[in-house]
Order: C-alpha cells, then sequence, then structure tokens
C-alpha cells in the first residue's frame, strides 16, 4: 500500500485468500489484491437459473441440492464472484457494474436478491450475522 494510506482488511469469512486454487481461477487485479475482498457461504437457490429453480422435474437443478446451492460468495472492489464450496469451482462472475438492485425483504434477515441489469438475478441466503456487513460491502464498493 501507499505511504500514508492503510491497507484494507481483508474481510474472508470462507477463507477464500488461502485457497490458491480458486485465488488463480479468480485472476485478481492488482487493485483487488490490494484492496483486499470479503467472503462468505451463501446458498444460491437460483445456482440453476430462476427458471430452472422451478423446474420440479429435474433434481440437478433443484434449488435445495446443498452440493450445487453451497457457494463461497466473494466481493471484490471490481466483482462478485461465486465459487462451488465443495470443489472451490469458479461459478459465476459479475462485475459490479452489472448490479442493478439489492433487493431485502423484512420477512427475512437473511434472503436477498441480487438484481441485475443483463443476467439473471439471484437469490441468496446469507447468514443475518453477516447480511449487514454484505449490504456495506456493495454499498462502498467503487
Amino acid at each position: 500500500s501507499t505511504l500514508g494510506v492503510p491497507r484494507a482488511p481483508v474481510r474472508d469469512g470462507v477463507r477464500f485468500g488461502r485457497n490458491h486454487k480458486a485465488i488463480a481461477m479468480a485472476q485478481l487485479t492488482q487493485a483487488e489484491s490490494e484492496a483486499g475482498f470479503w467472503s462468505d457461504w451463501v446458498i444460491n437457490y437460483t445456482h440453476a437459473g430462476l427458471l430452472r429453480a422451478l423446474d420440479a422435474g429435474q433434481p440437478s437443478t433443484d434449488p435445495l441440492h446443498e452440493s450445487r446451492n453451497r457457494q463461497a460468495l466473494v466481493v471484490t472492489t471490481e466483482r462478485v464472484l461465486l465459487f462451488n464450496a465443495a470443489t472451490w469451482s469458479l461459478l459465476q462472475v459479475i462485475p459490479l457494474s452489472e448490479l442493478a438492485e439489492l433487493i431485502i425483504s423484512s420477512f427475512s434477515a437473511s434472503m436477498l436478491i441480487l438484481r441485475m441489469h443483463g443476467l439473471p438475478d439471484l437469490l441468496l441466503d446469507i447468514p443475518s450475522s453477516t447480511r449487514g456487513r454484505l449490504l456495506d460491502e456493495l454499498r462502498y464498493a467503487p
């Protein structure tokens, strides 16, 4: 970091920064590496897309299919990254400029919807203890 400018602390709930495979797949820019990132575990009910989540005939697209819906959410200064929790394969890369809206419900302390300009929306369940921090990270991202 530059003299006199403190480096932002890493807020890494899933230990993304210690996972060499995930770091390599993410291909972080220098700015992302220097600024740090935020991460936590989420349940992505739309892991196979919103329409497929409603299709009862396909077990692999079931929103409750834990080996597919449990994901690591990583927020950098430029992107939102989603990794499969078991394999650490990179599932989705969303530029922050693609985020149109973040919707939270007064009926749930953990659910949120990421609305996007040109990509399908995501329905995520995040621990209620960290949802506020995620909102702050996205609000103050450049």
